[in-house]
């Protein structure tokens, strides 16, 4: 919502946010063609939830301490790169793959240090040895 009587016209300040990227597109149609003049919609940003995430990330990135070719990897990769470790340091079978990724996600999550913890459960023990080679 833009009050009419405190905006200048320009549509820096105004974001919109769609699902998906079929509706992001058609949204920014649908505005350029209620909108004459072209330059009045160059600065409005009309995107995805996860884009909009993603490009306030990328100009804020200096102060989070990421760089700036930062990734977001989706469980897949994760569990792609936990595997490749495990061939490196022990063997483990898809399931342990997706617990130890669940794990080392949820002391991540809960900013726990796996360093100290002691454990004997055997998917916590696993998931001890791979973390410190966890690239994320």
């Amino acid at each position: 919502y833009v009050n009419k009587r405190q905006h200048d016209g320009s549509p820096t300040p105004i974001v919109a946010r769609t699902f998906t990227n079929k509706a992001a597109r058609e949204m920014k149609q649908r505005v350029q063609e209620l909108i004459d003049d072209k330059q009045l919609t160059k600065g409005l940003t009309i995107s995805t939830f996860h884009s909009l995430g993603m490009k306030i990330l990328r100009s804020e990135c200096r102060h989070l301490g990421l760089q700036k070719d930062f990734t977001i990897m989706d469980p897949s990769d994760a569990m792609g790169i936990i595997q490749d470790i495990c061939r490196d340091k022990l063997p483990a079978t898809a399931e342990v793959v997706e617990q130890i990724y669940r794990k080392i996600s949820a002391w991540k999550n809960d900013g726990t240090i796996p360093m100290n913890i002691a454990t004997t459960h055997p998917i916590e023990k696993s998931a001890l040895q791979i973390y410190p080679d966890w690239p994320c």
